[in-house]
């Protein structure tokens, strides 16, 4: 599948997201992937108490769900989300899933309203975990390589410890990647 060369790009984590024009299969809809690889050890915090003016807000759940201090807010920030319940009912309470949530426009609003395109979030956290949306992603490509009229031009090694398979070796890329490319930031910040 060409556009693997385009996605797997680890020079570009941080930079750029990959288009593919018209590269939903089904719609021919546009497919934008926006690579994210954030750090799960911040300093900050969210409570997740929200106000009565801006309504309920993502809460720091790292502690209870792998990805909880990370999936959230990418999601909020890239996708946004829609209005949920009314103001006269106050900021949202993770605890009972009841509240306000104020309308939030993420910064792929045009792509995904506008233009009527499909955005994807591949996070991989900067230690190397891979979120649940981008491995659905990587599933969803294994299924397309294995495909009778597709072509897989994956170099897997030879060695006895290479990975055989299309999905268990692009995970491992991908982990790779984040946590080499965090690395190297932290060498030249030092």
């Amino acid at each position: 599948i060409p556009r693997l060369g385009v996605f797997w790009d680890f020079g570009s984590l941080h930079q750029h997201p990959d288009c593919e024009i018209g590269g939903d299969l089904q719609s021919q809809r546009d497919v934008h992937y926006e690579v994210k690889v954030p750090s799960a050890l911040t300093k900050t915090r969210q409570a997740g108490q929200g106000s009565a003016a801006h309504g309920g807000c993502c809460a720091s759940l790292g502690h209870k769900f792998g990805f909880g201090n990370t999936l959230d807010q990418t999601l909020l920030k890239v996708l946004g989300c829609k209005e949920r319940g009314h103001k006269s009912q106050g900021p949202l309470v993770h605890a009972t899933g009841k509240g306000w949530v104020k309308e939030h426009k993420g910064q792929y609003y045009d792509a995904l309203h506008v233009k009527n395109g499909i955005v994807k979030i591949c996070l991989v956290e900067s230690q190397g975990g891979i979120a649940p949306p981008t491995k659905r992603i990587i599933f969803n490509f294994a299924k397309e390589v294995g495909s009778p009229s597709a072509v897989d031009r994956t170099d897997y090694g030879t060695a006895s410890g290479s990975a055989r398979g299309f999905v268990q070796h692009h995970s491992q890329q991908l982990s790779r990647a984040a946590v080499c490319g965090d690395s190297q930031n932290i060498n030249n910040a030092a």
